[in-house]
């Protein structure tokens, strides 16, 4: 995930000098922030978030990564009630 919830409920990119949650399940998350990859936050827990929510390699999180400058009112990451349940969405446009 590019985004988690800080004490304030913002949504913040990864940093190592704060703690984060999960928007959907709450739990506390860890940001990775390594040479690989790109920087990203991931549940500390192997807890399941929303059962439809998979792993993200590189190659899902650039994908996200470039929908920011593309296209307007695009929500990167939301969570959003489907048949009464929370799932995650990676892309959520405010239409």
């Amino acid at each position: 995930m590019f985004y988690a919830k800080d004490i304030n409920n913002n949504r913040v990119l990864p940093t190592k000098e704060i703690q984060a949650w999960c928007f959907g399940c709450n739990s506390l998350m860890i940001a990775k922030m390594g040479v690989i990859m790109i920087h990203h936050w991931a549940h500390i827990t192997k807890k399941e978030c929303d059962t439809w929510m998979e792993n993200e390699g590189e190659w899902h999180l650039e994908w996200k990564k470039r929908y920011i400058d593309i296209i307007d009112n695009v929500v990167i990451e939301r969570f959003i009630k489907k048949e009464n349940v929370w799932h995650f969405a990676d892309i959520y446009l405010e239409k």
